[in-house]
């Protein structure tokens, strides 16, 4: 009577009277091996681990019992020592074979020991005993989905949900596997049921936020990463996800403070500390930017992210020594924006001695990279090289063949041959310890061909100035929201300046801004007649000036020797203008750097150009840019 009174105690969870009912039954009868079980049970729920085993041991020392045996392998599983719980579930088994809860659990043991076979095994035993047992089909197919088997994993979740249909952590993880499969439509679906059930299901709305992220509604995205977090307030994912979000919208603000929330959860965040950092450095905000891409980088040194981020920092400092061993994680295949490597026969060049060898510079990243860099080519040739290729584009194949050391241009991967080495242009300025100071800033370092010359020479105006305009960049970079101005017609206060032929060598993006503007501006349109950079070329070298954003143009008007103004903005200024500086050491001497003052605002910018333009076209001598003029010898071509 006392021992029923003890059960019926414990199942109203008055803990106290069980434990008291049970020991006095013990004290009547020392050997009753239910009463010392219970007991056990009650002080586990008391949380009394130690105890609660001792009292389980000592019912089993009386009865071996397939009931004690489970819970003590309960309780050996919840304070992670899994051998001895999996032997007593076996022992348990043994005892009572068609036991489907041991059954479950072992295969629950099994799953978090990442047992996988073993796991799949006990679950299909427990199915073969029990085939509507829910949470068999839900774990198994989480096992599957983690082992890359996604369709078998779907049915599973498929007769999770046609036993339960209220289970919405199997819709959550089901719309997992839709996405993974490129069913989004379908992933919503199975998500937003998911929320009609639970709609405060954090896992469910963090998903949601994913998927609708990778379907760019945005702003739907980050209402979803919020509800998460308000579902869940240490969600450090939905924190993260959301401050890269915001910090795509370039809200910095924000985007810090979901960052520091992140951090303030999980202190030793790598990923955290690298978006935390990348956007302090956004901010200008570069010692403390620095302090945490390099702490991330002491938790996880093997991180291209942050390795990059600090890498592109250092070079915005004019640090280029410290950068460049950082900036090779550009290429690294787990970074977030990898650039893609050649994959050729013959390996890529580290430093090692090149007497004699042949080298191939393979084009990366824009085409403004490959000019800025390819001065490198004659010191490759100082350094014995035998045989200097590069791999480029067909638009550039004419200009790089007038850069002094270069053997060949190829611009088919089936002409490339065989080298000893290839590198990437942005490796060189590593493997040659540039600094400020040794940058190979000799100018020109890329020259015209001369027919080339000629034949633009007749198009160009006569009788004064001439100057090159460029005003977007390509609509496909990144940051050509922010580089680029918003049409030509922010240029006005420019074009208003008397005496002037205005060029355009726009190209693409704004080419056709030129034809709404040309019968109130003197502003020459030669874009659409521009066949490939040798023309550009050829364009710029007989010009006076040119006034560019942040293009290749810029890069190739420096690497001719020609003046240029760029026009830069203050948000992801590129790493290569450096920080507040107003010249280039890349393009010494020719190279004028204009900074916005306030994001997204040119005025300041296009003022103070037309105000300097003045006084340069005041200096100028009243030529014809066609008179005759002393020219740089043009190389001859290997």
């Amino acid at each position: 009577m006392l021992y029923q009174s003890g059960v019926a105690a414990l199942q109203a969870k008055r803990l106290v009277d069980a434990e008291q009912l049970f020991r006095k039954v013990l004290q009547l009868n020392g050997g009753h091996a239910d009463a010392y079980h219970m007991l056990g049970i009650v002080q586990k729920h008391q949380g009394d681990r130690n105890n609660a085993e001792r009292m389980i041991r000592q019912a089993l020392a009386l009865r071996e019992d397939p009931y004690f045996l489970a819970n003590l392998g309960d309780l050996l599983r919840e304070t992670s020592r899994h051998a001895p719980a999996m032997d007593a579930y076996q022992r348990a088994l043994h005892l009572k074979p068609d036991f489907v809860q041991m059954q479950y659990n072992l295969a629950l043991l099994h799953h978090l020991g990442n047992e996988l076979s073993a796991a799949e095994t006990a679950y299909r035993r427990v199915l073969m005993m029990q085939p509507d047992h829910v949470f068999t089909f839900y774990n198994l197919a989480k096992l599957l989905k983690d082992s890359a088997r996604l369709t078998q994993a779907e049915q599973a979740y498929l007769r999770a949900l046609a036993i339960d249909p209220l289970h919405d952590y199997a819709y959550n993880n089901l719309a997992n596997i839709y996405q993974a499969s490129g069913r989004n439509d379908a992933a919503e679906l199975a998500l937003k049921t998911a929320l009609a059930l639970t709609p405060a299901n954090a896992d469910a709305l963090f998903n949601l936020g994913n998927l609708l992220r990778e379907s760019q509604h945005i702003e739907e995205a980050k209402r979803a990463y919020r509800r998460a977090i308000s579902a869940k307030q240490d969600y450090a994912d939905a924190h993260n996800n959301l401050g890269n979000l915001l910090k795509e919208d370039d809200d910095l603000v924000e985007a810090e403070a979901a960052y520091r929330r992140v951090l303030a959860l999980n202190p030793d965040s790598p990923e955290a500390l690298n978006n935390l950092g990348n956007v302090l450095s956004t901010k200008e905000n570069g010692t403390e930017a620095e302090a945490s891409l390099r702490r991330a980088l002491d938790l996880r040194d093997d991180f291209p992210d942050a390795r990059y981020n600090l890498a592109t920092l250092l070079l915005a400092q004019g640090r280029l020594r410290e950068a460049w061993p950082y900036h090779e994680a550009r290429y690294h295949p787990r970074a977030r924006k990898a650039i893609p490597i050649p994959n050729l026969p013959f390996p890529q060049w580290r430093g090692e001695p090149l007497t004699g060898k042949s080298l191939m510079i393979f084009t990366e990243q824009g085409f403004g990279d490959f000019i800025q860099f390819v001065r490198y080519a004659p010191l490759l040739k100082q350094r014995g090289v035998s045989r200097l290729a590069l791999f480029c584009s067909s638009s550039l194949q004419s200009l790089l063949e007038t850069v002094h050391g270069v053997d060949t241009v190829v611009t088919d991967m089936k002409e490339i041959g065989t080298h000893d080495f290839w590198v990437l242009p942005l490796s060189l300025p590593l493997y040659f310890d540039t600094s400020l100071e040794t940058i190979p800033n000799t100018l020109p370092y890329i020259f015209t061909l001369k027919e080339r010359e000629i034949a633009w020479r007749e198009k160009l105006p006569n009788g004064r100035p001439c100057v090159g305009l460029v005003w977007k960049g390509n609509a496909t970079h990144e940051n050509d929201q922010m580089r680029s101005l918003p049409s030509l017609h922010t240029l006005v206060p420019l074009l208003e300046i008397a005496g002037i032929n205005f060029i355009s060598l726009q190209k693409g993006q704004g080419e056709s801004e030129v034809e709404n503007i040309q019968s109130a501006y003197p502003i020459l349109p030669l874009g659409s007649l521009i066949g490939n950079f040798a023309d550009t070329a050829a364009i710029i070298n007989q010009l006076d000036l040119v006034i560019c954003v942040d293009t290749a143009v810029a890069h190739l008007a420096g690497a001719l020797g020609k003046p240029c103004w760029v026009l830069l903005p203050k948000m992801h200024t590129d790493w290569r203008w450096l920080t507040g500086r107003s010249d280039s050491p890349w393009y010494p001497g020719i190279m004028q750097l204009f900074r916005q003052r306030k994001v997204n605002d040119w005025s300041d910018v296009v003022s103070e150009v037309t105000a300097a333009f003045v006084q340069w076209r005041d200096t100028l001598p009243r030529l014809s840019v066609n008179a005759p003029s002393a020219k740089p010898a043009y190389p001859q071509q290997s």
